[in-house]
């Protein structure tokens, strides 16, 4: 009976029709509910039609389109790390909210004792992605990083954001030191070592 009915809403309903003893009255349930249907899938197909705009899977920066929810690739811009190798990053832009979502993996070159850093995404190849102030009013958690080389037992890794700035910091919470200051990548990971990271950052513009 199932087949009956352009959507499978009240099909429950209808196959306890094979329960009435009266057929006169079976079908004219059967046509009652046929017709409930059918003006339920019109009531359906006229709210989709007037959702707005607005909420089209996609968004545009510059002259470029991005898909909510789609993985794009991008190369950050480095600080301390020497000249990485091996680099695969990735962003997506989580639908309907203000967060960046990134995460990815590097070989560093020679590490020197300047702040450690990996940039945000640059859009269209001119917009830079800096954080929001009011939801990252001050230096916050934002991820998490490994590396390969074995450490003693003990402490945190710890990925941070500033406000309003576009790129990512590096922190490691132990006995000696907090988790919320930031290090040199020298201090954090060795010349040649491989580091995996992952972030999430409300990005500014996006908090509408």
């Amino acid at each position: 009976m199932s087949d009956k009915y352009p959507s499978t809403l009240l099909v429950s309903l209808a196959d306890k029709l094979a329960k009435i003893s009266d057929e006169s009255v079976r079908r004219d349930i059967e046509t009652e509910i046929r017709k409930a249907d059918l003006d339920l899938l019109v009531k359906i197909n006229t709210i989709a039609a007037s959702v707005p705009s607005s909420l089209s899977p996609t968004f545009t920066v510059g002259n470029s389109t991005y898909k909510y929810g789609h993985a794009y690739s991008y190369t950050p811009a480095f600080q301390g790390f020497g000249t990485p190798s091996g680099v695969s990053f990735f962003w997506i832009r989580y639908f309907l909210s203000p967060l960046l979502f990134v995460w990815g993996k590097l070989t560093a070159g020679t590490t020197t004792a300047v702040e450690a850093r990996a940039g945000l995404p640059i859009l269209d190849n001119t917009t830079q992605l800096v954080s929001d102030s009011t939801l990252v009013p001050s230096i916050m958690l934002c991820g998490s990083w490994t590396r390969t080389n074995a450490v003693g037992a003990g402490g945190e890794p710890t990925v941070l954001i500033e406000s309003g700035i576009g790129y990512l910091t590096f922190g490691y919470q132990d006995t000696g030191t907090g988790g919320l200051n930031k290090k040199t990548a020298s201090s954090i990971l060795s010349s040649n070592e491989t580091a995996s990271l992952y972030a999430s950052v409300p990005i500014n513009g996006w908090n509408t």
